[in-house]
């Protein structure tokens, strides 16, 4: 097989005057040369530059950044600590919001902070930068879950907006270990080109009625030092549903959406489908539904959602790749059961759209009705923890490479040349399986970048092939290993 590698390091010895010192080189192996100048500088003396050439396949860090320490999170049996990450426009620099309700800028490439703020005590659930560099979003999950707009020189606040008068807020049992979920919190923030944000406000939380669900996605503008809503679905109110996976292309806005809340869904809305609306009033354009597989009760979409010219793409749970483009539909069953007596399933969670591909990501192997999250069926889906990549033409995907890990994988990021997947929390007692995977766009086998610990689903990836990923803590045999730390690799 022809391997084409993005983000690949070697190391050579600089070539310096016999006056001066050597100096280790940095030389980064793309199939073109992309970087200008002599190098740059990194933090422990090496220098960075591009290299056409052929040398050793490998990954480096550049640098570790520690976050604030989950608390009894993990030791509890808990989630890994959300985290978010994103870098700057020009690459220069990365925004991280973090459990425990910490913003951190960071020089991209040395790992200096160069700005810090603590915003709440439970965690920033979304982070995102404006087109020009100029001004960063952040958003909480919170009692009041604000969204922010921040100065990136210092994190201090431009304007801010409280989206739980939106969605409405809960005061959870303080021993509850998943009470932060009862908050209202963000399921996607996205910039818009004329300085406004889209901020899909959600909540679902447990009352002695029962379970409530609220929605409402917002445009802010900043109006001196407020953020005033210019435009909102549903116009008035909030809706019975929470929202999932989102994705903007031009005037487009689609919305994955679920419900949790007790009684009958709202017949109006397409819940376990994808409601499109259209920029810059937030009018609805289409609301697409999708049917179960036998043997499933719903289709879930968890992270796996990418608009494209004249549709959509989606990553179900019952492991189907659903192309609904040009009013055509076509499925392929990528980690779908092949047994229709043995529903055996490979969730898609992730997807993404680069060009004219469709990148995918299954699970695990699950069956339906199993009371534990964490068992597996006796027998396995051929196609769990695979990395997929797809060729569209209309509504129709033609797989052009498949690869199958050893990885659990999970969490998917895109660039111009590169597409990154996290390798993260296991179920065995492997611990030398954690990090990202680098692959080109055009395919391939990845490019390796390990990690102490394992990789949070929510990773980033620069431009020239830099991946941020967040290393979370994980238990080994009742003891928590590793810590939380974002880390740069190339």
């Amino acid at each position: 097989m022809t391997r084409v590698w993005g983000g690949v390091l070697w190391l050579l010895a600089n070539a310096c005057s016999p006056s001066e010192p050597a100096l280790p080189e940095v030389r980064v192996r793309r199939g073109v040369v992309r970087a200008t100048g002599p190098g740059r500088p990194l933090a422990d003396g090496r220098f960075l530059a591009d290299d056409p050439g052929d040398g050793l396949v490998a990954c480096i860090r550049l640098f570790s950044v520690d976050l604030p320490a989950p608390g009894d999170l993990v030791a509890l049996g808990g989630a890994s600590p959300d985290t978010a990450l994103a870098f700057s426009p020009d690459g220069e620099r990365l925004l991280v919001g973090a459990t425990g309700g910490v913003v951190l800028v960071l020089d991209a490439w040395s790992g200096e902070v160069l700005a810090r703020r603590a915003l709440a005590e439970t965690a920033v659930r979304a982070v995102a930068w404006s087109a020009d560099g100029g001004r960063v979003w952040a958003a909480e999950q919170s009692p009041d879950a604000a969204v922010l707009a921040l100065d990136p020189s210092d994190l201090a606040t431009v304007a801010s907006y409280d989206l739980a008068a939106e969605v409405g807020t809960a005061a959870p049992a303080p021993d509850d270990l998943y009470g932060l979920y009862q908050l209202p919190s963000v399921s996607g923030l996205h910039p818009l080109p004329d300085g406004s944000v889209l901020a899909l406000g959600t909540h679902g939380w447990d009352t002695p009625e029962g379970r409530r669900n609220a929605s409402r996605v917002l445009r802010l503008r900043v109006e001196g030092d407020r953020l005033v809503p210019v435009a909102a679905w549903p116009a008035e109110g909030a809706a019975d549903v929470v929202l999932g996976a989102s994705d903007l292309r031009g005037q487009r806005l689609g919305i994955a959406l679920r419900r949790s809340a007790s009684g009958p869904a709202p017949t109006e809305l397409p819940v376990d489908g994808v409601l499109e609306l259209s920029l810059p009033d937030l009018r609805v354009t289409d609301a697409i539904r999708f049917a179960p597989t036998p043997g499933f009760d719903q289709v879930f979409v968890w992270d796996a959602l990418a608009l494209v010219d004249g549709g959509l793409v989606v990553g179900t749970g019952d492991g189907r790749v659903i192309a609904h483009v040009g009013g055509e539909e076509r499925e392929t069953a990528l980690g779908a059961p092949r047994d229709p007596a043995l529903p055996i399933a490979a969730s898609v969670g992730f997807l993404r759209s680069v060009g004219a591909d469709v990148w995918a990501v299954t699970s695990r192997s699950w069956a339906p009705g199993s009371t534990d999250p964490e068992t597996r069926p006796g027998r396995l889906h051929p196609d769990e923890r695979v990395v997929a990549r797809f060729h569209r033409e209309g509504a129709t995907l033609v797989e052009r490479n498949l690869y199958r890990s050893p990885y659990d994988v999970g969490g998917i990021a895109v660039g111009p040349a590169e597409v990154a997947v996290a390798a993260g929390p296991r179920q065995d007692a492997r611990t030398d399986l954690f990090g990202a995977l680098v692959f080109d766009v055009a395919g391939g086998d990845p490019v390796v970048c390990a990690t102490e610990g394992p990789a949070y689903h929510a990773l980033a990836l620069a431009p020239d092939g830099r991946v941020a990923v967040a290393e979370v803590p994980w238990l080994d045999g009742g003891s928590v290993r590793g810590g939380y730390r974002v880390t740069v690799l190339r």
